[in-house]
């Protein structure tokens, strides 16, 4: 349980950086990192982030998208994206996971336009779809009564090869409920039951 706890954590990484020779720093971090996503840690991450620069520590893509991930769980949406916007000055490009959270993190706060740019984005550069950014395209569509385009989006999900899971059932379950479509809320129901 100690271990566990965000204060051990960074007390345990400031050991090891400073009597252990360690080549990759950055890994450290990103351990601690992900440890203070999990408890929701927010201002001690932007405090470890400040001390990771300070030491001279390049931070990579798993550095942001841990970084954002815990802004996005700690409901802090638009951080999420200030941070994302950061990525570039450091020499880093989004990954899957990163673009996922993002697209995420536009879609909660409302900034629908975004989170379809950058939807769109992903699949132009021609990134491998998850069932996380579908799902939330899909709800993004949908809470702007774009309701074909949520089909479309779960349609190409399914075309490329993308398994969807319970939460984009459920989504376009919710999603053609409320445009009023029973015979495609039956046909998804029948492919859920067929999973």
């Amino acid at each position: 349980a100690a271990a566990t706890r965000p204060e051990t954590a960074v007390l345990a990484l400031r050991w090891f950086l400073g009597n252990a020779k360690v080549r990759k720093k950055v890994i450290l971090y990103n351990v601690v990192l992900k440890l203070l996503r999990k408890k929701r840690h927010w201002s001690e991450t932007e405090a470890l982030w400040a001390e990771m620069l300070r030491d001279g520590v390049q931070p990579d893509n798993a550095t942001f998208s841990t970084v954002i991930s815990c802004a996005r769980a700690c409901g802090l949406h638009s951080k999420a994206v200030e941070w994302f916007d950061k990525m570039p000055e450091f020499g880093c490009s989004p990954d899957m996971l990163t673009y996922s959270a993002v697209i995420d993190a536009y879609g909660r706060s409302g900034n629908s336009e975004a989170a379809l740019r950058l939807y769109d984005r992903a699949r132009a550069e021609k990134w491998q779809l998850d069932p996380v950014i579908c799902s939330t395209v899909i709800k993004v569509h949908s809470t702007s009564g774009n309701f074909d385009g949520a089909l479309n989006v779960f349609e190409e999900m399914k075309a490329t090869g993308v398994k969807p899971n319970l939460v984009v059932y459920n989504t376009m379950l919710d999603a053609m409920g409320r445009a009023l479509r029973p015979w495609v809320v039956k046909t998804i129901h029948r492919e859920m039951v067929d999973q």
